[in-house]
């Protein structure tokens, strides 16, 4: 993080995976990994990338504006792994 006259910036990885021994069957998931936008942060720069590659990916919104990902997984997989990588500003108020 460091300070700028309008407030901090930062940076922020995050990685989650799991190794499973044989393909398995993955359950929908939903992901709360990226700032509302109601959030006092400016968002510079977001991704999420997920492995399986065949994957399905919609993006909505909960009853309090939170931004989730929803990912459905049409065939088996023997890996999951999601990686968010989130620049911005936090706004000072």
């Amino acid at each position: 993080m460091t300070a700028s006259p309008g407030g901090t910036r930062f940076a922020l990885t995050h990685r989650t995976s799991y190794a499973f021994d044989r393909p398995v069957a993955l359950a929908p998931h939903e992901i709360r990994l990226r700032p509302a936008p109601h959030a006092h942060a400016r968002i510079a720069s977001y991704s999420l990338t997920v492995e399986p590659a065949a994957h399905t990916l919609h993006w909505q919104q909960d009853a309090y504006a939170n931004w989730v990902a929803r990912l459905t997984f049409p065939q088996r997989a023997s890996r999951l792994a999601l990686r968010v990588e989130l620049a911005g500003e936090l706004i000072d108020v």
